[in-house]
């Protein structure tokens, strides 16, 4: 069932760029639980509808609020002016993808807005909820979803007056001066694309991969933390969602500075990076074995140096 907002005014049109002084990370927030929500907002009631032979529902005063959501969390609950206000995530997850919607519900019928939308734009991450503090501008609700590779990210504004604005527009960079030994604090933990906030890994790889490299960064978000071999060799695993025939191999060799990738599109040849031959032994029996459960049915490469 698709996803969909029922009440709230339009979007207002993007604001100027802005620059956010400082931020306080929210409290209080109300954790998921097996309960069907139910709850104030001002005089708004809030409330979730459960059935057999359909998802929850999210109703403001028996009216549908949100339609199509597994489940729905309250994120966060303050007082803008004197006005309650209140974010819920609705949680559209799939079986690969970190998919949802942030609603902002206001309780005070002079509002400009009683509800507003924020569509989860990433399936590798969940938007980030903060309060707005007084030295950084008139108070207000914050959502910000990073930037990543292939995506941009967005921050948005929420007060009761005001409603929903999107008051900036996120890139994604590395981490200025980051290099080799600080990937070491990805041992065991992250997913393979995190590693491209390193910038000596992140400009390796560019190097590497070439024009290629828009092909290989869809396969490359989702897996189990990164391994460790041989006490040098960093192995990240990744599969691309909604496709996960298409996966990708990458080899980070800590000591001698240096990156390796393979990548099978779920048909055809893997692409690898550089030749086998160029693969330092460990590694090369690594790809061998990744090789055979990647692409059962042809393990054959395509090396390009």
């Amino acid at each position: 069932m698709a996803s969909r907002l029922y009440l709230g005014e339009p979007m207002p049109r993007m604001l100027l760029p802005y620059v956010l002084i400082s931020i306080l990370a929210s409290s209080g927030v109300s954790a998921a639980t097996d309960a069907p929500l139910r709850f104030l907002v001002g005089p708004h009631l809030i409330e979730e509808v459960r059935s057999d032979d359909a998802q929850p529902r999210l109703l403001m005063d028996g009216k549908i609020l949100f339609d199509g959501a597994n489940r729905y969390d309250v994120k966060l609950r303050h007082s803008i002016g004197g006005v309650p206000v209140a974010i819920v995530y609705a949680d559209t997850s799939g079986a690969s993808c970190m998919a949802g919607a942030t609603l902002f519900i206001a309780g005070d019928a002079r509002s400009v807005a009683d509800a507003g939308m924020v569509e989860n734009n990433s399936c590798w991450t969940t938007p980030k909820y903060y309060v707005q503090s007084a030295d950084a501008g008139p108070e207000a609700l914050l959502v910000q979803q990073d930037p990543g590779l292939g995506y941009s990210g967005d921050l948005w504004n929420f007060t009761p007056r005001t409603g929903l604005h999107k008051v900036a527009d996120l890139t994604y960079a590395p981490e200025p001066g980051t290099t080799y030994q600080n990937l070491r604090a990805h041992v065991g933990q992250g997913k393979p694309i995190e590693l491209f906030r390193n910038e000596a890994f992140s400009n390796d790889f560019d190097r590497l991969t070439g024009s290629a490299k828009p092909e290989i960064l869809p396969a490359v978000g989702d897996a189990d933390p990164n391994a460790l071999i041989e006490g040098r060799f960093l192995i990240a695993e990744g599969f691309q969602p909604h496709n996960a025939g298409h996966q990708a191999l990458i080899v980070v060799d800590l000591s001698g500075r240096s990156v390796f990738v393979a990548d099978y599109p779920g048909e055809g040849k893997i692409a690898v990076f550089p030749i086998v031959s160029l693969w330092p032994s460990p590694i090369r029996r690594k790809l061998a074995a990744w090789a055979k459960i990647a692409a059962p049915a042809s393990v054959e490469t395509a090396g390009r140096q």
